[in-house]
């Protein structure tokens, strides 16, 4: 088997879209009004164990994408893949008709909440944004080293080794 830290960074980002999408699976049970989840007349709801089964595909889908996405991140940071290998995938992350298509779905679930007047298809929203959601995430796990920020100082201690002070001090 090979070793998870040098897969290839197209299967990260696959990992990460399957991991949004389970993490939106609750939204389908809204839609398809299944009948142990969904609402009867002159109840409450579903009862709560029911409810909160829901959430477990939704917990493992979040971990899942949140793992791709490090998991990409830090290789990058490493210098894991050939900067070839790095230049096809910034590519084809950034292909316009993968931002148009997201961006047009995710405009579209906007516009079923804006109309949505009581007939339950609100739960699509979820959907149509994720593809937005896990884009963006890509587009900013693939920037390269140069343009990454490791974390911010706090301390001031780059004004103590001559760089400018932090923002909002008084000298």
């Amino acid at each position: 088997m090979k070793n998870v830290e040098h897969l290839p960074p197209t299967r990260w980002a696959v990992w990460a879209a399957l991991g949004s999408l389970l993490m939106v699976s609750p939204a389908l049970s809204a839609l398809l009004k299944l009948p142990h989840f969904s609402t009867y007349e002159g109840s409450s709801g579903a009862p709560l164990p029911l409810r909160l089964l829901l959430f477990g595909p939704a917990l493992v889908g979040l971990c899942m994408s949140i793992v791709a996405v490090m998991r990409l991140r830090d290789g990058i940071k490493r210098n894991v893949w050939t900067e070839l290998e790095l230049e096809t995938f910034r590519r084809l992350v950034r292909n316009p008709v993968w931002v148009t298509v997201s961006v047009a779905l995710a405009l579209l679930g906007v516009g079923l909440v804006v109309t949505d007047h009581g007939s339950g298809h609100t739960g699509l929203f979820c959907f149509l944004i994720a593809p937005l959601q896990t884009l963006l995430n890509l587009v900013n796990a693939t920037k390269s080293v140069a343009k990454m920020q490791d974390r911010i100082d706090w301390s001031g201690a780059a004004a103590e080794r001559g760089g400018e002070p932090p923002s909002g001090t008084v000298d």
